[in-house]
């Protein structure tokens, strides 16, 4: 996982594996795949997901998941509060 922090605040975290069967787990995050991305705002809120090939991505209690690995899945998040 590499953690990109933007000059504005924002950050991303950039996920690529080998497989997708192997899962990365952390503080507030799950993955299992090729390659996905979580974007927090500059306020350090979930922003967007993406899951570009495999089974999951997960921040917080948002999680995107995929029934065929192959496929692809992208997620606004829109924080009203």
């Amino acid at each position: 996982m590499i953690h990109v922090q933007h000059a504005d605040g924002s950050a991303q975290f950039i996920f690529q594996g080998n497989n997708d069967e192997t899962i990365v787990k952390g503080e507030n995050f799950s993955f299992s795949g090729y390659f996905g991305v979580i974007s927090l705002d500059s306020n350090g809120k979930l922003d967007q997901i993406y899951l570009g090939k495999g089974k999951h991505i997960s921040y917080g209690d948002r999680i995107l998941t995929a029934e065929d690995v192959s496929g692809a899945g992208w997620m606004k998040v829109s924080n009203l509060r």
